[in-house]
C-alpha cells in the first residue's frame, strides 16, 4: 500500500505537468489549424509507439521479471539495442516520406494547415526515436519494481520541458512545442540509461530474445491493425470544424492521464506479482490479484466520471475560461468527456484482464478482442459521424471499449 500510495502521488504530479503543458499550449493559441496540426501530428508517431514499443512493454516486463540479476544487464542492452536501431529505421522512412502521406491522413485541413502538419510530423518523429528507448527502460524498471525512478525522471523532464515553453511559445509558436516534447523524452532517457548496468554486447540468439519475439509476433500483426483507430479518428476529425481536433485530442488526454495514473499505481506494480504467480504455477494466486484489481479499477473510474459529470463543466470553465480558449468550446470539450466517460471506465477494468493474459504469456486473445472491436468500430465511426459529426466519433470510441472491455 505505501508502494501504490507513493506511485500514486509521483504519478500523479506526473500527469499534472503533462496536463498543464496541454493546457498552456492550447490556452495559449487557442483551438484551431495550428492546435489542430500539432495535436493531429502527434497521432502519427504516437500509433507507431503503440504498434512496437507498447506492444513490446507489455512483453518485456513478464520476461525480464523473471531473468536472474546477473543474466539482467545482458538482456536488457540487447532489447535497447535492437528497438533503437528499429525505429531509427523507422524514423528515417516515415521522416523521408512525411510529405507524401500526411495529406491522406488529414482530408478536412487546408493547404497550409496540411504544411505545418508535415514539419510537426517530422520533428515529432525524432521524439519517437526516444519515447521507443524510454519504453524499453521503463520495461528494464518496472521488472526489478524500480517505480519510483521512472516517475521521477518523468517529473525532472517535464519541468525542464515545461519551464521552456513557458519561454519559448509565445515567441517562437508552435513548432517550439514540438521541439520541447522531443527534448523532454531525451532527457528522460539520458536519466534512466544506468538502469541497465555496464554496456553488455547485444545477443540476439539468447532464449528471452526468441521467447519474445514469440510472443511479440501475433501482438505486431493485431496492434498494426486496431492500434491505428487513433488515426482514423483523426482523420474524422480533420473534417470538422476548426479546433474540433484539439477538442477531441484534449478531451482524451485528460483521460489519458487517468489511465496512466491508474495503471502506474494499481496495474504497473502487479505485473512482475502475476508474471512470478505464473511462472510458478500460483494460479489461485494470480486469480485473486486480478479481481482484487479489477474492483479497484471499477470503483475509482467510475468515482472519477462521477466528478465529471456533476462538476465537470464548471472545473472546465475554471481551467480554461481565459486565454484564448471561446467559452462555447468549453461547453463541447465537457460533453466530449461525459460521452467518452464510458471508455474510461471500460478501459481501466480491461487493462487488468489483459495484463493477466500477458503475465501468462497468452498474447493472442488480448489481440483477437481487440481486433474485433476495432473491426466493428469502424463503420460505427463512418455511420455516427455524417449523423452526429464529431460527437459521433466520441459515441463510436465509446462504444468500441464498451465492446471489447465486456467481449
Amino acid at each position: 500500500m505505501k508502494l501504490t500510495g507513493a506511485l500514486a502521488g509521483f504519478a500523479g504530479l506526473n500527469i499534472l505537468l503533462g496536463f498543464t503543458t496541454h493546457w498552456y499550449i492550447i490556452t495559449t493559441l487557442g483551438p484551431g489549424s495550428e492546435t489542430d496540426a500539432l495535436f493531429g501530428g502527434i497521432a502519427i508517431p504516437a500509433v507507431m509507439l503503440a504498434i512496437f514499443s507498447d506492444t513490446l512493454t507489455n512483453v518485456l516486463v513478464p520476461l525480464l521479471s523473471t531473468e536472474e540479476d546477473n543474466a539482467f544487464p545482458g538482456q536488457a542492452w540487447t532489447f535497447f539495442q535492437g528497438v533503437a536501431l528499429f525505429h531509427l529505421i523507422l524514423v528515417v522512412l516515415f521522416f523521408t516520406t512525411a510529405s507524401i502521406w500526411t495529406p491522406w491522413f488529414f482530408p478536412g485541413f487546408d493547404a497550409e494547415t496540411k504544411s505545418l502538419t508535415v514539419v510537426l510530423i517530422r520533428i515529432q518523429l525524432v521524439g519517437m526515436l526516444g519515447t521507443a528507448l524510454v519504453a524499453v527502460l521503463t520495461s528494464a524498471c518496472y521488472s526489478r519494481q524500480r517505480f519510483l525512478i521512472v516517475e521521477v525522471s518523468a517529473i525532472v523532464s517535464a519541468v525542464i520541458g515545461l519551464g521552456l515553453l513557458v519561454w519559448c511559445l509565445p515567441k517562437y509558436g508552435v513548432e517550439a512545442a514540438a521541439w520541447i516534447m522531443v527534448l523532454r523524452v531525451l532527457i528522460q532517457t539520458l536519466s534512466l540509461i544506468p538502469v541497465l548496468g555496464s554496456y553488455k554486447k547485444p545477443d540476439w540468439n539468447s532464449n528471452i530474445v526468441k521467447e519474445a519475439w514469440r510472443r511479440l509476433r501475433p501482438l505486431l500483426i493485431g496492434t498494426s491493425y486496431y492500434k491505428t483507430d487513433r488515426i482514423l479518428d483523426r482523420f474524422f476529425a480533420s473534417m470538422a470544424p476548426s479546433g474540433g481536433l484539439s477538442l477531441l485530442h484534449l478531451a482524451q488526454q485528460i483521460f489519458s492521464a487517468g489511465h496512466q495514473l491508474l495503471n502506474k499505481s494499481i496495474s504497473n506494480p502487479i505485473v512482475p506479482i502475476l508474471s512470478q504467480d505464473a511462472h510458478s504455477g500460483k494460479w489461485e494466486a494470480h486469480r485473486k490479484h486480478v479481481i482484487n484489481r479489477i474492483v479497484w479499477m471499477l470503483g475509482l473510474s467510475i468515482a472519477a466520471v462521477s466528478v465529471l459529470y456533476w462538476a465537470g463543466h464548471p472545473i472546465l470553465a475554471l481551467l480554461f475560461g481565459h486565454g484564448k480558449f471561446p467559452s462555447g468550446s468549453i461547453d463541447t470539450l465537457w460533453w466530449i468527456m461525459v460521452i467518452l466517460g464510458a471508455a474510461f471506465i471500460a478501459r481501466s477494468a480491461s487493462q487488468i484482464l489483459t495484463v493477466s493474459f500477458y503475465s501468462r504469456g497468452n498474447t493472442r486473445i488480448p489481440i483477437i478482442i481487440g481486433s474485433i472491436g476495432y473491426t466493428l468500430g469502424i463503420p460505427l465511426r463512418i455511420g455516427l459521424f455524417y449523423l452526429y459529426g464529431l460527437t459521433g466519433i466520441v459515441l463510436a470510441i465509446s462504444i468500441q471499449a464498451i465492446l471489447n472491455g465486456t467481449a
